[in-house]
């Protein structure tokens, strides 16, 4: 949790040599009609991503599964926050909507998920805004009122600290390769690289 906007996780050899595996089959099948070839790059994108899952679920804190089902509250605070990025929330405001004391509910939420509830907004609001600048034309300072980043310094300091890059440069470097790769997905006309 320490690497915002990166997850790490070990492979053991037998899981590298599958993900590998995925992969390889993955990139011969690149220059291939994906109108013939849809469900081989499905299935073998899904194994590959099947791999990573269990690899991710593996080194989470000594490969525990989640003691059982998520709490309500912890749910519905989730809902709230994704619901209005925008929002000046508090944790004060945010408890008190869900009738919990503000300590019980981040003790709920990072047993969950992992992070408190501000932290758990935060990683929404710039994921939020790098999905808006990858799939938009809007102006950065726009997206980041949309967030609810209205300081452009604030924004950019978030953003770079999430993605390592500034949000014009996240834009010019990945915009090209999401259109390249949704339309080698719809049509098959372009190569993905």
């Amino acid at each position: 949790m320490q690497r915002r906007g990166m997850l790490t996780a070990s492979l053991d050899g037998t899981a590298l040599t599958e993900c590998l595996d995925h992969l390889d089959a993955l990139d011969r099948l690149r220059l291939a009609p994906v109108a013939m070839h849809r469900g081989d790059i499905i299935g073998r994108l899904s194994l590959f991503l099947s791999n990573l899952g269990r690899a991710v679920a593996g080194s989470r804190e000594g490969g525990a599964e989640p003691a059982g089902p998520t709490h309500p509250a912890v749910v519905e605070a989730m809902r709230l926050l994704e619901a209005r990025p925008a929002h000046r929330w508090t944790l004060t405001e945010l408890a008190a909507d869900l009738h919990l004391a503000p300590g019980y509910l981040v003790r709920l939420f990072k047993s969950a998920t992992g992070l408190p509830p501000m932290a758990y907004l935060s990683q929404h609001r710039v994921e939020t805004a790098g999905t808006l600048l990858l799939h938009t034309d809007l102006p950065i300072t726009q997206i980041g009122r949309m967030v609810g980043w209205p300081d452009q310094n604030y924004f950019a300091r978030r953003f770079r600290a999430h993605y390592g890059l500034n949000a014009t440069t996240y834009r010019k470097q990945f915009t090209h390769t999401t259109a390249r790769l949704r339309t080698w997905l719809a049509d098959g006309t372009a190569t993905p690289n």
